[in-house]
């Protein structure tokens, strides 16, 4: 009998060292995996950091770039529009003052 109670003793003291053991693995896999997670979302924020900031550059790259097309189709308009007034200003300030100054049977 005293057998039997030692080997049960002995199967108990296993099964407990078993149940300890797989916790600890539980616990050691459990950190494992609360550090790759933590790893993956530094590496997920970082990476969608640097996309961020490479679609900022390149939209701003673009709004330059039509900026500066616009600036230059406003300063080709202005110099056009500029190049006709010194070209006909004279001509047609003669023609409304001569208007201006025609009897008034004219004007209609």
């Amino acid at each position: 009998m005293d057998q039997i109670l030692h080997r049960i003793y002995e199967i108990e003291e296993a099964a407990e060292a078993i149940r300890t053991g797989a916790e600890d693995q539980k616990k050691l896999r459990a950190e494992q995996m609360k550090q790759r997670t933590a790893d993956f979302d530094a590496r997920l924020a970082s990476e969608t950091a640097s996309r961020i900031e490479a679609l900022q550059a390149e939209v701003t790259a673009r709004n330059e770039t039509a900026l500066r097309e616009q600036r230059e189709h406003t300063d080709a308009v202005i110099a056009s529009m500029r190049a006709e007034f010194d070209r006909s200003h004279e001509d047609v300030a003669g023609r409304l003052f001569a208007q201006l100054i025609a009897p008034e049977e004219s004007r209609s």
